[in-house]
């Protein structure tokens, strides 16, 4: 029995149903978004949280590096809510922000028409995949319900 403690102690982000895969895609997936829609890069992020720009550019590369918690929590501080749930989404987790002040209802309004109206879409049958929901359509739509979570979080 020791060889099996000992072997499953040795075992890093050991991968029994696929998801160290889901986790280093979506880690690969959140900076790529980051980049793209607000202007992190892996200079930004370094600057913002003290992080090595190699070891930032590490969690990108082909096979990526898994990002240690304490650095996954410092990149929270800085990239927004709804893509650092990318990395929790495998565990069914999200993250949010903890405010001082009241969540806008405004915003988790906006949010929830937005995933209504790409749900309504993705179901239309001239939807690329007709009433079922393709793999990039439900890619939008998690990344509408992980916006939509942080805020509702906030304004609950």
């Amino acid at each position: 029995m020791p060889t099996l403690i000992a072997k499953e102690r040795d075992m890093i982000l050991r991968d029994r149903d696929g998801t160290k895969q889901d986790v280093l895609s979506n880690q690969e997936r959140m900076l790529r978004l980051a980049e793209r829609d607000h202007g992190l890069t892996a200079k930004v992020i370094a600057a913002e949280t003290g992080i090595p720009v190699p070891t930032i550019q590490s969690w990108r590369r082909s096979p990526p590096v898994a990002m240690a918690l304490a650095d996954f929590v410092l990149v929270c501080r800085v990239i927004p809510d709804s893509l650092t749930s990318l990395c929790t989404e495998p565990s069914g987790k999200h993250v949010g922000t903890n405010g001082p002040e009241e969540g806008d209802l405004d915003a988790v309004a906006s949010h929830a028409g937005d995933f209504a109206h790409e749900y309504q879409k993705a179901r239309h049958p001239a939807s690329p995949g007709g009433v079922a929901i393709v793999p990039q359509e439900a890619a939008k739509l998690h990344e509408i319900r992980g916006g939509l979570v942080a805020v509702a979080r906030r304004a609950a």
